[in-house]
C-alpha cells in the first residue's frame, strides 16, 4: 500500500493554478481569484512562509514563474501586453512588442546564461516565438516555427528546463477519429524545433531533462531533448492534474484524479505515496526539495514527500 503523506493549508481562498522552482530555494506561485473578481497571483518561500504581495490581472493559465538566472520571475499576459516581475517584491516591468494580439503561451527559460521570457503567438501552422530578456526586459530575439498542419495549440503552460522549451500542442487524425497530442520541443538558443513527442493524452509535465506525457491508463516518460524512451507506468485511473520534480536525482511524479494524489518514482512500478486532499486538485506543483503544493478551490495546500 501506498505510504500516506498529510498535508496543510498554506493559503485559503480559489486557486486554479500553481507552480513551483524546479532547482534552488523552494519557491512557489499560485494563481486564484480575490472576492471571485479576477486572476490574483502571489508568491510563497516554502522554507520561511514569507508571501510576496498579490498581483493583480492575471489572466487564467496565460503566466509563468521559474528560478532563472537573478532571481524568481513571473511573467503574464494583461490585455494584450506581456508583463514581468519580481514576485517577492513587487517590482514591475511591461515589455514592448510590436504584436496587437495576445499570445498563445507565455513561459520562461533560459538563453546564453540568462532568463529569458518567452512568449508563442499561433496559429500552430506558423507560429512566432519572441523572446526578452527577463531581468532587463530587453528583446533576446524571435523566430518562427511550424508546428503543423491542421494542429492547435492547446493552452497548457510552457514546459521549460534551460534552453530547451516544449509547447503542447493537439493535431487532427487524418482518418477524422479525433486528436492526437504531442509536444513540441524548440531549443530558444538554436531558435528551431529540435523534437516533437507523440503522448497518450494531453496533461504534460518537466522534470529536469524529463518529460512526462500522461493519458489513460498510461504514464510515459521519456527525455526530452531526443524522445528516448525511459519508461511507462500504468495506472489505475486516468489522472485530472499532473505534477513532476526532479527530487534528490529522482524523477518524481505526482498524478490527482479528483481529491486522491499518488505519487510514483520512476524506478518503481507502483505508487510510493497517496494524498488525500479537502477537495479535487485544479493544478499540482512539486518542488526540487520534495515539497508539493495542490490548488484547490477551497485553498492552497502543501505536503513534503519523505525521502
Amino acid at each position: 500500500m501506498p505510504e500516506s503523506v498529510l498535508t496543510s493549508l498554506l493559503a485559503p481562498g480559489e486557486f486554479d493554478g500553481v507552480a513551483a522552482t524546479a532547482s534552488g530555494d523552494a519557491l512557489a506561485f499560485a494563481s486564484g481569484s480575490a472576492n471571485g473578481h479576477g486572476g490574483v497571483g502571489r508568491a510563497w518561500n516554502l522554507r520561511t512562509g514569507a508571501a510576496g504581495p498579490p498581483i493583480p490581472d492575471l489572466p487564467d493559465g496565460l503566466w509563468a514563474f521559474a528560478l532563472v538566472p537573478g532571481g524568481p520571475v513571473a511573467a503574464w499576459c494583461h490585455r494584450d501586453r506581456v508583463h514581468v516581475c519580481d514576485p517577492f517584491t513587487g517590482a514591475e516591468r511591461e515589455l514592448d512588442h510590436e504584436r496587437a494580439v495576445q499570445p498563445d503561451l507565455v513561459g520562461l527559460a533560459e538563453r546564453h546564461g540568462r532568463g529569458v521570457v518567452v512568449a508563442v503567438f499561433g496559429p500552430a501552422g506558423d507560429a512566432e516565438v519572441v523572446l526578452w530578456d527577463a531581468g532587463t526586459g530587453e528583446p533576446a530575439g524571435e523566430f518562427g516555427v511550424w508546428l503543423g498542419h491542421r494542429s492547435a495549440i492547446d493552452g497548457q503552460p510552457l514546459h521549460a528546463t534551460g534552453r530547451l522549451v516544449g509547447i503542447a500542442c493537439d493535431a487532427e487524425r487524418g482518418d477524422g477519429t479525433g486528436a492526437e497530442h504531442y509536444v513540441g520541443v524548440l531549443d530558444v538558443e538554436r531558435g528551431e524545433e529540435v523534437a516533437r513527442l507523440a503522448g497518450p493524452g494531453r496533461l504534460t509535465a518537466v522534470a529536469g531533462p524529463v518529460l512526462v506525457q500522461a493519458g489513460p491508463g498510461e504514464l510515459r516518460v521519456r527525455r526530452l531533448a531526443t524522445g528516448d524512451h525511459l519508461a511507462a507506468l500504468a495506472l489505475p485511473d486516468a489522472p485530472d492534474t499532473l505534477a513532476a520534480a526532479t527530487v534528490a536525482g529522482r524523477t518524481v511524479i505526482v498524478t490527482g484524479t479528483g481529491d486522491r494524489l499518488l505519487t510514483w518514482d520512476v524506478a518503481r512500478a507502483r505508487p510510493v505515496h497517496r494524498i488525500d486532499l479537502p477537495a479535487p486538485a485544479t493544478d499540482l506543483a512539486l518542488a526540487a526539495d520534495g515539497t508539493l503544493l495542490a490548488a484547490t478551490r477551497t485553498g492552497l495546500h502543501t505536503g513534503r514527500l519523505p525521502a
